[in-house]
């Protein structure tokens, strides 16, 4: 897979930042996109807990100084008021698919998965992975050092489950790779 943007919703960067306590995330992530494209609504999201949570100041910092980390309007409002009327699509994952649709980015990082569902209704060609995939894009390239320790780390932020195994498949067929259940069995489990 060449390094490509994707277009990350709310969850996903608080998710990244409780993982960025513990695991190096920014830098690895360098490896495989080149952008993470942040919506303003989504912006808006994310730093109404930074009051509640401080450590989201490092994102809201890079948001304004980044080449990686980029916030982006480059959408049609009307595609925004049009999305908006999708139940299980709020303000920011509506930017999200505004954005997706004007510059054609083909990946979308969300954690909500009623977002997905409609998402992928309205665009069927669209790919919305979770943090769990972009786990496994990440260790598929092997980008991930101390791999038992990184999961741990996750599990801690956003509970793996058992919809590990299905979302490391995704990304496996996403990059091409075929695996076993026994070789997905064993990357998925949490030691």
């Amino acid at each position: 897979m060449s390094k490509r943007s994707v277009i990350v919703d709310t969850q996903a960067l608080i998710y990244l930042v409780a993982i960025h306590d513990e695991y190096p995330i920014w830098d690895i992530l360098r490896n495989l996109f080149n952008h993470l494209l942040v919506p303003e609504e989504v912006v808006i999201e994310f730093n109404k807990g930074l009051i509640n949570a401080p450590e989201r100041a490092t994102v809201v910092a890079m948001l304004d100084e980044s080449d990686f980390l980029i916030k982006c309007s480059a959408y049609d409002l009307f595609d925004v008021m049009a999305y908006k009327t999708f139940e299980g699509i709020d303000d920011g994952e509506a930017e999200v698919l505004a954005q997706q649709k004007k510059i054609g980015v083909d990946l979308i990082w969300s954690d909500d998965k009623k977002f997905k569902s409609e998402a992928q209704k309205l665009h069927q060609e669209l790919i919305v992975f979770n943090t769990l995939h972009i786990t496994a894009l990440l260790h598929l390239h092997d980008y991930i050092e101390e791999y038992d320790r990184f999961k741990n780390i996750l599990h801690k932020v956003r509970k793996v489950g058992k919809n590990f195994r299905s979302c490391y498949q995704e990304a496996a067929t996403y990059l091409g790779v075929n695996l076993s259940n026994e070789e997905i069995t064993e990357r998925t489990r949490l030691s």
